[in-house]
């Protein structure tokens, strides 16, 4: 909000982090604009992406499953104490799920679109603006990605990897050491070294 970027402020002198996406910080600007200091109105950030998980959560099941099961798995979305518990909290899991699920919604609805370049474009803006929220959003491109070439549209799998590559670009060049966080053993403990072997990288996946 102050133009410093993602930055840590709790010393003397702000320093740049590429530990975590910029996106939900960039929303949380938000609020802070309209009442600076407000934690209950950053809290009903996450409150007003709760709420649009749930029709979320009940269209996308209605795209891939019957009526009866997209009210059967809403109500569980509405049951469940662990997203309940995260639907007030100022954390990201609510925004990066409903943009998950609206990423998915778009996937499913670019299947109909016979201009490819249309349908990479706006595949790749979702998915990249879910991972923006959070890094594990990689999964989803990966998965958006792969999608394409196993259903036989390769044309269409080729220019969505060039429109991801292009819109995670600018994030790539200002995380630094970001994307090596992401082979560690241990993200957190960078001592332990780099996830070379395959047994390590599919743990690190997992």
């Amino acid at each position: 909000l102050q133009g410093e970027g993602l930055s840590y402020i709790n010393g003397p002198v702000p320093v740049p982090s590429s530990k975590y996406p910029p996106g939900f910080p960039l929303i949380l600007t938000i609020p802070e604009l309209i009442s600076p200091g407000n934690l209950n109105l950053m809290k009903s950030v996450s409150i007003f992406f709760f709420a649009l998980v749930v029709p979320l959560t009940w269209t996308l099941v209605c795209k891939v499953d019957s009526e009866e099961m997209a009210w059967l798995v809403t109500g569980c979305v509405l049951a469940s104490t662990q997203l309940l518990s995260f639907s007030h909290m100022i954390l990201s899991e609510m925004p990066f799920t409903a943009f998950s699920l609206a990423a998915l919604l778009i996937l499913i609805k670019a299947e109909d679109l016979t201009d490819d370049r249309r349908a990479a474009a706006l595949i790749g803006l979702a998915i990249v603006l879910s991972y923006y929220i959070r890094s594990i959003g990689i999964a989803l491109i990966a998965g958006a990605i792969v999608s394409q070439f196993l259903s036989g549209r390769h044309k269409r799998g080729l220019l969505l990897i060039g429109a991801t590559v292009v819109l995670v670009l600018p994030w790539m060049l200002s995380s630094g050491n970001y994307f090596d966080q992401l082979i560690h053993v241990n993200p957190y403990q960078s001592e332990q070294g780099l996830a070379v072997s395959t047994d390590g990288l599919l743990d690190r996946l997992s």
